[in-house]
């Protein structure tokens, strides 16, 4: 009786840690928490500067906010995934001129410091715009 009452304290003790050393990693979308100055460089046209916010919401998963101030302001509402080196944002926005659309972006982000890409704006005004969009801490 004793012999398995230390056997099963055993499994347990080694079951916590095992679960504690996995939550000790950190996710996937903590690379892409939190502020970002942000740069949306459009193809031939301007370029569009704000920042970015983001929260996780599932381990590799995001929402926030992009909130661009110069030349215009444009405020989109954005959800996201974290896959390795990558980061993939697509939201809804609306500018002050009137114009709304949805945008895509696909950044490579090695590091928690720095991400750009492509993006793709689906524009009800201007049509299909394409650019580079870059974020930096």
């Amino acid at each position: 009786m004793r012999i398995q009452r230390l056997a099963v304290v055993c499994i347990l003790s080694t079951a916590c840690a095992a679960a504690g050393a996995r939550s000790a990693l950190p996710l996937p979308s903590a690379r892409a928490v939190g502020a970002f100055a942000a740069k949306l460089a459009l193809a031939g046209r301007s370029t569009y500067t704000g920042a970015l916010q983001l929260e996780a919401t599932t381990r590799d998963s995001l929402r926030g906010s992009l909130h661009l101030t110069s030349p215009l302001n444009v405020d989109a509402v954005v959800s996201g995934v974290v896959r390795r080196d990558s980061l993939v944002l697509v939201g809804s926005y609306t500018a002050a001129n009137g114009c709304a659309g949805e945008l895509r972006a696909s950044l490579s982000m090695p590091t928690d410091r720095a991400g750009d890409g492509p993006f793709q704006l689906a524009d009800k005004c201007a049509g299909t715009l394409n650019g580079v969009m870059t974020v930096t801490r």
